[in-house]
């Protein structure tokens, strides 16, 4: 937990996923399942390379009809009906048997039924990126990522007071993010092997409600932007036949919110602008393992996280039924401080036997 190279998004560990990449021999795949609530889900990829140039793509749709979600239906509710489609590639390209400068594209979409006739949502996401990776030597490497995201969040929701027969309002909450990660890896002499980088971005809210069954109007919008540098250290040390890996990192970042402003006319005339607030906070880390032989592993770690309060956390406006729920200007950032202890032991030569206890401590 609480990692120093990848910030508040991690503050309560890593999950490290590395999708296939294309070989020699082109491969191709295609997956189709069928279950209850006619449930069914139909997937594929492909995957190429032609000596310098390589590539993927491929996709997934899923569709339920959903359950009714209530052990009393009354007229108005429906099936919880589900549809998703995803879409994915890269174009990558190889100047030499050491680099690699990739281009991909994903998109996500969600049509779903919120469990009544005029209830209905749809979450859009699209990313794309262009990412540079070079192997300067056998245990040094560098990486450098440009990134844009793109969120668009619908929903539809029905008017109680007609027994949900018509549509109260709709919400259309946009989210735009760009933002780069640099980060070089050096195995300096002796036991260190260093990690230093920064990592930086810009986001963009904007929130707007449509009402049909009234004379209002709703919005909301805000900005934000982030700085981080981090570095970590990973030392290994030779005990005989045990060894001790100790990794000490720190990470230092900078979040800044701004042009924050909401709007609900059922309760005020006027937009209501919110001043900027910014945050700034380092954040240590220290982790032990202890080889132990070739069988049994001891680990300790321990660290301090932190994470600054979303635009949607601070700035959001929107009404459930009767009622109107504003964000909060005013929130603090999270910090949290976590110890973690633990041991591996290979019981049998195919037998694993892990335990770990873990004490985090949060404040927001």
């Amino acid at each position: 937990p609480m990692s120093a190279l990848y910030g508040s998004g991690a503050m309560g560990g890593v999950i490290h996923i590395i999708t296939r990449k294309p070989g020699e021999k082109s491969q191709t795949g295609f997956t189709a399942e069928y279950g209850s609530l006619n449930t069914r889900s139909f997937s594929g990829f492909h995957l190429s390379r032609a000596e310098k140039i390589g590539g993927t793509m491929g996709g997934r749709v899923y569709e339920s009809d959903g359950y009714t979600s209530v052990v009393d239906p009354q007229a108005y509710h429906t099936d919880t009906e589900r549809e998703e489609q995803n879409l994915f590639g890269t174009l990558s390209f190889y100047p030499d048997e050491v680099s690699v400068l990739t281009a991909g594209l994903n998109h996500v979409n969600e049509d779903y039924n919120r469990g009544r006739q005029t209830d209905n949502q749809v979450n859009r996401k699209t990313v794309a990126h262009l990412t540079y990776k070079r192997d300067m030597d056998q245990d040094s490497n560098l990486s450098g990522s440009l990134y844009a995201q793109f969120i668009n969040r619908a929903v539809e929701l029905g008017s109680p007071r007609s027994g949900y027969a018509v549509q109260d309002n709709e919400e259309e909450e946009d989210s735009y993010k760009v933002g780069q990660v640099f980060k070089v890896n050096f195995d300096l002499s002796g036991p260190h092997n260093l990690t230093a980088g920064i990592d930086s971005s810009l986001t963009k809210m904007e929130k707007e409600i449509t009402y049909y069954t009234s004379v209002r109007d709703g919005k909301a919008q805000g900005k934000q932007s982030q700085f981080s540098m981090f570095a970590q250290d990973e030392m290994s040390f030779d005990l005989g036949a045990d060894k001790l890996i100790v990794t000490l990192g720190i990470r230092g970042d900078y979040t800044r919110s701004f042009d924050g402003e909401s709007l609900d006319t059922n309760l005020s005339p006027g937009i209501t602008d919110y001043d900027d607030k910014s945050f700034s906070s380092f954040n240590p880390k220290l982790g032990l393992v202890y080889e132990m032989g070739d069988r049994t592993v001891f680990r300790l770690s321990g660290g301090r996280s932190f994470a600054a309060p979303t635009l949607f956390e601070l700035y959001t406006v929107f009404s459930r039924g009767p009622y109107v729920l504003y964000g909060n200007p005013d929130l603090d950032a999270e910090t949290a401080y976590s110890v973690e202890l633990g041991a591996d032991h290979w019981l049998t030569d195919s037998l694993l036997g892990r335990m770990s206890v873990y004490y985090t401590l949060g404040h927001d």
